[in-house]
């Protein structure tokens, strides 16, 4: 492992600073020295837009924005951990038991995280942490899955010598995150932070889904995340239409998800100027996307790959319609999609995650003046520079990436 697997593009003196501060606030704290560092990354979502839901495929990226912790066992039946952002959280391995009031918060992940750990018969211990996030929530990169899988992770190598596998991580953090958190995720965000690098994952059997990991891309332009703003609120129903409304065709195939119906069988079928149909439409074609833009990576083809990801956004805007709420003819995504192309007209733009609200995911000329117009328009503090990397959470040695003697 070395430091640009982990932090491409990111100064290494700030990122040698960040893990210094880190180690000096736990020292502070905990009068201790801690007995390993931790890196939990963010993702990315590539292509399939909302398909998992319909046990469909999708193609999602661990990026060089993390969550970073020290921790120790601490020998006791206390877990401690301190975030810079959230003050301390502090769980009783004794008293795991599920708390209505507490959905939603980092209290319930931890809590949760134990709870699972021992009804699956693993062993689980107290623990200090001292943790620092630069990964910023709610635009769509997916902070509560990382620090799930943090959590996961520390418990993982403490106290059970790394005997959960991968997936099974990643299935554990989505027990938590739907039972505990209370978000009825799919495992789309688990599976990208678990296993890093870019994961293709078909959810065709999703009890079992096929996992593949292969390298980032290379890529000459700047890929982007743009917070777009917008209140995510009161968006349940428009989210939940987007499942309703492909189920409903999968239905008239006597089948419950879209990925039972094959695809000759659909395409049988009559075309219907109907909201159904189209985003019935884009399952499909988002499908068979996915599978392209991965063999693209693997052919390090960075053309036809943007051509996948500009068609994923048109399919996103025009079928899926999850740029603008049933009840608008324009979004701040929409708006932000037409003017990143005034700025930069050969950029690849498209609605990130759920949509409606929130993020956009762009790849834009790497050129100071664009990336100037771009900070003007969005605000500096809502654009984020990122790139692939090749790890998931994994225990980190911070004298190895940085290079330093032991």
């Amino acid at each position: 492992m070395n430091y640009t697997e982990l932090y491409a593009n990111i100064n290494q003196e700030q990122t040698k600073k960040r893990y210094d501060g880190l180690l000096d606030a736990f020292v502070s704290r905990y009068n201790a020295l801690p007995a390993a560092f931790f890196s939990s990354p963010a993702r990315c979502e590539i292509v399939g837009n909302h398909t998992d839901h319909n046990n469909g495929r999708v193609l999602v990226g661990a990026i060089n924005r993390d969550i970073i912790a020290c921790a120790a066992p601490n020998g006791t039946t206390t877990v401690n951990i301190f975030t810079k952002n959230y003050g301390v959280i502090t769980a009783d391995i004794t008293k795991t038991e599920y708390d209505a009031s507490e959905q939603g918060t980092s209290l319930s992940i931890a809590k949760g995280m134990l709870a699972f750990f021992k009804a699956d018969g693993y062993k689980i211990g107290g623990f200090d942490a001292f943790i620092d996030s630069n990964i910023i929530s709610g635009v769509g990169m997916s902070s509560s899955a990382a620090f799930e899988m943090l959590v996961c992770v520390i418990l993982n190598d403490f106290f059970n010598g790394g005997k959960l596998g991968t997936m099974q991580r990643a299935k554990i953090c989505q027990r938590v995150e739907n039972e505990y958190f209370g978000k009825p995720c799919g495992l789309l965000d688990q599976c990208g932070i678990a296993y890093g690098g870019v994961t293709y994952i078909d959810f065709v059997n999703p009890l079992c889904p096929y996992v593949e990991t292969v390298s980032p891309i290379k890529l000459n332009e700047k890929m982007l995340l743009i917070n777009t703003g917008g209140d995510h609120s009161g968006l349940t129903e428009e989210y939940a239409s987007i499942k309703n409304d492909m189920q409903k065709v999968a239905a008239s195939f006597g089948k419950k998800s879209l990925g039972e119906v094959k695809e000759e069988d659909f395409y049988k079928r009559k075309e219907e100027d109907t909201i159904e149909y189209k985003r019935a439409l884009h399952f499909f074609e988002e499908n068979r996307r996915v599978k392209s833009t991965l063999n693209f990576v693997k052919q390090n083809d960075a053309e036809m790959f943007l051509i996948c990801v500009a068609n994923s956004g048109h399919s996103s805007r025009y079928n899926l319609r999850n740029c603008v709420k049933s009840s608008e003819t324009s979004s701040p995504i929409t708006d932000a999609l037409d003017d990143l192309k005034k700025i930069d007209p050969t950029c690849v733009a498209r609605v990130h995650g759920g949509g409606f609200r929130g993020t956009v995911l762009a790849f834009v000329k790497n050129d100071n003046k664009i990336m100037d117009k771009i900070n003007e328009r969005f605000g500096a503090e809502n654009v984020m520079e990122i790139e692939f990397r090749n790890y998931g959470t994994v225990a980190v040695r911070p004298n190895e990436i940085f290079g330093e003697q032991q």
